[in-house]
């Protein structure tokens, strides 16, 4: 091939001739391997310093902290508000239990559409729907000829409506009848609801009686027992309707207290004090007694017989009178 036509052995035109190229050396006797350094012992990375904490870490378990104490204190008063915790009255041990299903959404205006859970309980026996003529002085009587006796206020009819015409700024106004019996049921409908309007039952007089009164600011009704002129709650139907149209009863034995709302059983009370007297009757007090009205008052004997005049015994002839199912 001739030079110039791109022969690899052929030098370059002006470059140097090439050096030759030198025998290789004898390859040496490996050295002695060297003993490496002893390995260093692993340490863990030094802590990052307190500034470099996450600076949200403490608002987190603030918040945290805060929310705990909160729903344990809206659980605390809650289940203060509907306790079932056993009481105790100075002359008898009581045991109060919510039976299953009681409790409701309150009711506010027009509440009485509100429902109740519990077992259902019809209480029966003579009924006054107050369907007489107005009075600013009296209730009259029942339709068996019973009549109403005012313990404190004075107490009409209004509209078809028992009310307090003109109320004790100091005490309870009450107004009451005998049943007959010992032990037996009352309820009434409270179409104008204020706070402390209610129900007496086990009635002996002005010192002496229970009586459920509402408290519309807590959706709750309050149990009170008054015993020698001294009143003590012994406890509260828990969350329940309580507004315009709510029916509130009672159905009394010999030991027991059973406390019925829009005709469900909210609370059942194991309690014998004042037991005996079958006296019921209508209570409300405070600054807007005189606002509260009432209708169909139910009365009865412990099955749902209708009172018994005043002046007989019960059992007597054309003594009873109409035992009809309280309106609901």
């Amino acid at each position: 091939m001739d030079a110039g036509e791109g022969n690899p052995w052929d030098a370059p035109e002006a470059g140097p001739a090439p050096a030759p190229v030198p025998e290789p050396a004898a390859a040496p006797e490996p050295a002695a391997a060297a003993t490496p350094a002893a390995t260093p012992a692993y340490a863990d990375p030094p802590a990052p310093p307190a500034d470099d904490a996450d600076p949200n870490r403490n608002k987190v378990v603030l918040i945290a902290l805060g929310a705990f104490v909160v729903i344990a204190l809206v659980g605390f008063l809650l289940s203060r508000h509907g306790s079932s915790d056993p009481s105790t009255s100075a002359n008898n041990s009581t045991t109060v239990a919510t039976l299953a299903g009681g409790g409701s959404t309150p009711a506010g205006s027009g509440g009485g559409g509100a429902t109740t859970g519990g077992q259902s309980v019809s209480i029966t026996g003579t009924v006054d729907g107050f369907a007489r003529a107005d009075s600013r002085t009296t209730l009259g009587a029942l339709p068996n000829g019973t009549k109403w006796t005012v313990e404190t206020g004075t107490w009409g009819i209004a509209g078809g409506s028992a009310y307090v015409a003109n109320p004790d700024k100091l005490h309870r106004n009450i107004v009451f009848i005998p049943t007959g019996y010992a032990t037996g049921q009352a309820q009434v409908k409270v179409t104008t609801m204020v706070a402390q309007a209610g129900l007496v039952f086990r009635y002996e007089g002005p010192c002496a009686y229970w009586a459920i009164e509402s408290s519309p600011a807590v959706a709750t009704w309050n149990i009170v027992k008054v015993a020698k002129c001294k009143a003590t709650q012994m406890g509260n139907t828990g969350y329940t309707a309580v507004g315009d149209g709510v029916t509130i009863g009672a159905v009394f034995t010999d030991t027991s207290i059973t406390i019925v709302v829009n005709g469900k059983a909210v609370k059942t009370l194991d309690n014998s004090d004042l037991a005996g007297s079958g006296k019921v009757g209508l209570v409300v007090s405070g600054a807007a007694a005189g606002k509260a009205r009432f209708d169909d008052f139910t009365a009865g004997g412990p099955k749902g017989q209708g009172v018994v005049k005043a002046e007989s015994k019960p059992g007597a002839a054309g003594t009873k009178g109409s035992t009809t199912t309280a309106p609901k």
